[in-house]
């Protein structure tokens, strides 16, 4: 069972940290998960340092210092330390609004090698570039953070190590990028990223002075992206953006719908790429009813609605019959191709 502590805006005077410290001792003895809110409690090293014993016992599964400005790196490193020396069940970290610098983004990119956090907020932090390319460089190799908030930091160059990173991370679902100042000449390995990314579902982009020829680049990327299904960023190309994470929220779970980004697709997720792709005026039809026969279990010909005798109804046919190489010929070569070098 969950127990939240929270005393955000308290003033965290002699009184209160004791009442803290049993609340705390409280919630443990009773085998409770602990979250805990420390945000705008006037918050310094000193004070976290005394507190730290507490709120890294395994019963605390998150924990919140969000604007505290008396905190900084030195005290966050002290906590990451202890994070690496003993055992913690810590799964979320918020640090929104402290001042980290390079120093503390270091720390925290260590500590990110080896701690399986899930969830990490440095939203408005003074993270310069280097150190957000540090924590990107750390994620390479981590399968366990889902959420990534790095709102209101000078992302700038590391777009590119961002970039980098989903095209290899499988993990991350939420990527918050508003209000970064991202570097748009840099920005082509991130456009890949997030065409051959297989996990993330939400992206915001929000706040960035980005070209009408960027977001056009980044619609084509979702066009091909089968996971993101919630966008936040410039109006151009909104409607377009809308529409494929609509449809991605239809398709079936994990259904890779390019060939190129998922040679170990299924039949059936193949057939559903193939069908689509002979009946360019309703996709969307085709997915949603492909989708609803895959949940049931029911999935034949007959699930896309296709005329009868019809050079699709004809392919979907040979495809539920197992036939894969059999399908492909009745696609015309410049549709069985067209993605192949996206």
């Amino acid at each position: 069972m969950l127990h939240e502590i929270n005393l955000y805006g308290e003033i965290l005077n002699e009184q209160m940290k004791e009442n803290l410290i049993q609340r705390i001792a409280l919630a443990k003895e009773q085998n409770h998960q602990i979250i805990i809110d420390l945000g705008a409690t006037n918050l310094t090293n000193e004070l976290l340092s005394e507190l730290l014993p507490f709120l890294t016992i395994p019963e605390v599964t998150e924990l919140r210092l969000d604007d505290n400005p008396a905190l900084t790196n030195v005290g966050i490193s002290e906590l990451c330390e202890t994070l690496k020396e003993k055992p913690s069940s810590l799964k979320a970290l918020s640090l929104c609004n402290i001042n980290l610098g390079l120093d503390g983004a270091l720390t925290l990119a260590e500590l990110l090698k080896d701690y399986s956090l899930e969830s990490l907020d440095l939203s408005s932090c003074q993270i310069p570039a280097d150190g957000i390319q540090a924590i990107t460089i750390s994620l390479v190799e981590h399968q366990h953070l889902q959420h990534l908030n790095l709102n209101s930091n000078p992302v700038r160059k590391a777009i590119t190590a961002l970039g980098d990173l989903l095209q290899v991370n499988r993990k991350l679902q939420r990527l918050y990028l508003a209000e970064c100042q991202l570097e748009e000449s840099l920005a082509a390995a991130f456009v890949l990223g997030i065409k051959q990314n297989g996990s993330l579902k939400e992206i915001n982009i929000s706040a960035n002075e980005l070209s009408n020829q960027f977001v056009e680049e980044f619609a084509q990327a979702i066009q091909v992206n089968n996971t993101l299904t919630k966008y936040h960023g410039p109006d151009t190309a909104k409607k377009e953006i809308a529409h494929y994470c609509y449809r991605n929220e239809l398709l079936p779970s994990n259904a890779r719908w390019l060939n190129s980004y998922n040679p170990e697709a299924s039949t059936t997720q193949r057939s559903i790429e193939l069908i689509v792709e002979s009946i360019p005026p309703t996709p969307s039809l085709c997915f949603i009813s492909g989708r609803k026969a895959v949940q049931q279990g029911t999935l034949t010909p007959g699930s896309f609605n296709l005329p009868e005798g019809s050079q699709s109804h004809s392919l979907a046919t040979v495809l539920f019959e197992g036939i894969y190489e059999e399908a492909a010929k009745h696609v015309p070569p410049y549709k069985r191709f067209r993605n192949t070098h996206n």
